[in-house]
């Protein structure tokens, strides 16, 4: 509907005889009405005064003026949501990291200890494959993946004096596994035994 050369949006399609019957009983026709809303809004603080019925009353000022503390609450209450988010997702992810960290230093020290370490998901990623990259142990793609899909633990076998492993069994056997994880151990023990030497200077 125009209304000194704007349009305005009355209301849907669907209640057109509704908003015949309306207009109709306006008692100051439609710009009558136009500046009744726009003057309302202008008695309420915190509500926004309509920039469509500012131009058609020519009081474009009144409505910036009007809405401008508004604008800078939105604004000010959006930067404050956005702080809290960016403050929520740092929280996560260093307690994400933290828990990372933990996970692989006592998978560390269990190895250490010659204790078994379940291949536990770690943020989604198996905790046998994140040690070997931890220490740069560079294993075959085909070997990554049967690590992260087969590989149930790693444990150190008494009898036989050396490391194992167990895998599901809806899984193949890897031949050259063991030849990575006794890599992965001796560089834990490495490390771990040039940790001690600092610690004792």
């Amino acid at each position: 509907m125009q209304c000194e050369g704007y349009m305005l949006g009355i209301d849907q399609h669907s209640r057109l005889k509704e908003i015949k019957r309306w207009l109709e009983n306006l008692e100051n026709g439609v710009k009558g009405e136009v500046e009744r809303r726009f003057n309302e809004s202008l008695t309420h603080p915190q509500r926004w005064a309509d920039f469509g019925y500012a131009n058609i009353l020519g009081r474009l000022d009144e409505a910036k003026a009007h809405n401008a503390p508004i604008r800078e609450a939105r604004e000010l209450e959006y930067k404050q949501r956005q702080e809290e988010r960016e403050a929520k997702r740092i929280a996560k992810e260093q307690a994400s990291k933290v828990e990372y960290e933990q996970a692989i230093k006592t998978a560390e020290h269990k190895i250490i200890n010659k204790q078994t370490v379940s291949n536990t998901s770690i943020h989604g990623k198996s905790l046998i494959m994140q040690l070997f990259r931890e220490y740069e142990i560079s294993v075959p793609l085909k070997t990554q993946g049967w690590v992260i899909k087969a590989l149930h633990s790693i444990e150190f076998d008494e009898k036989r004096d050396r490391w194992s492993y167990r895998y599901f069994k809806s899984s193949r056997n890897s031949t050259v596994f063991s030849d990575y994880l006794i890599l992965l151990v001796s560089a834990i023990q490495t490390k771990h035994q040039s940790d001690d030497i600092k610690d004792d200077e």
